[in-house]
């Protein structure tokens, strides 16, 4: 496969025949790389995941997309505080709600205004989960089985 190389703004552009059959008329200004691409690795998808990868060398003219393996957190991320929140049982949702103990204010008006990912090793949430098993609106077990991943 080819694709090409804008050598003024060091950016790929995709190759315009399908056929990999040499271009007439190209641009001086785009150079034709080969592009290699790598097998997918065995990885654990319990533990990890894939992310693609491109590198690109100007010398032996190719762009070699791969992947990377990462490993997931230990920790358990929630995409928002409402998926957070959907962990909690209605009784305990209105046990929280209710609650005057200023920590657990403190954690809903957080969560009130929380516009990103919510990280169950984040210390407002683990002072907030501390809490609640401390008032026992929550058990210690509870606690684990909500931020396990």
């Amino acid at each position: 496969m080819k694709i090409l190389f804008h050598t003024l703004t060091q950016t790929l552009v995709p190759y315009p025949r399908n056929d990999d059959e040499p271009v007439v008329g190209l641009d001086p200004d785009y150079e034709i790389f080969d592009v290699i691409q790598q097998s997918e690795p065995a990885y654990n998808p319990a533990t990890q995941y894939l992310s693609t990868t491109e590198s690109i060398d100007t010398t032996s003219k190719t762009v070699t997309r791969g992947w990377q393996i990462i490993d997931l957190p230990d920790y358990k991320i929630w995409a928002n505080a409402q998926d957070f929140m959907a962990e909690f049982t209605t009784p305990e949702k209105a046990d929280i709600a209710m609650s005057i103990d200023p920590t657990i204010a403190t954690l809903r008006l957080e969560l009130s205004t929380w516009f990103s990912e919510v990280y169950s090793n984040d210390y407002r949430v683990v002072s907030g989960l501390n809490k609640l098993v401390q008032l026992g609106i929550i058990s210690e077990a509870r606690k684990v089985e909500i931020t396990t991943i």
